[in-house]
């Protein structure tokens, strides 16, 4: 399994510029429920398994930040639950996996 890189998923963006890093990280966080899986599996040659991880791996980076910048809400417990169900849904789900993404202990 291998986590999409911020490189290849701002090349899917049209060249946008952003204000911040937050704003950035929201955004390819958000990418992920506008393109559809098929585009992506089409244009970047990774699998199902790839892209739901990678959804998570990057709201996590999203999170993080936006906490280190804000507060915590409970919007993100509800989110991370959804895409946990949505990597249940596709594959296997590997808590170690998720573990290491929530304590910053998987790179890319």
């Amino acid at each position: 399994m291998r986590i999409i890189t911020e490189i290849e998923l701002v090349e899917l963006l049209e060249k946008e510029v952003y204000n911040n890093y937050e704003e950035k990280l929201k955004k390819i966080s958000l990418l992920f429920t506008k393109i559809k899986y098929d585009i992506l599996i089409g244009k970047l040659k990774v699998d199902i398994k790839d892209i739901v991880y990678s959804q998570y791996f990057w709201y996590q980076q999203y999170k993080k930040e936006f906490i280190k910048q804000h507060k915590w809400t409970a919007d993100f417990e509800d989110y991370e639950y959804t895409l946990l169900e949505n990597i249940d849904h596709y594959t296997y789900l590997d808590f170690d996996i998720i573990e290491k993404m929530e304590n910053g202990g998987y790179s890319i």
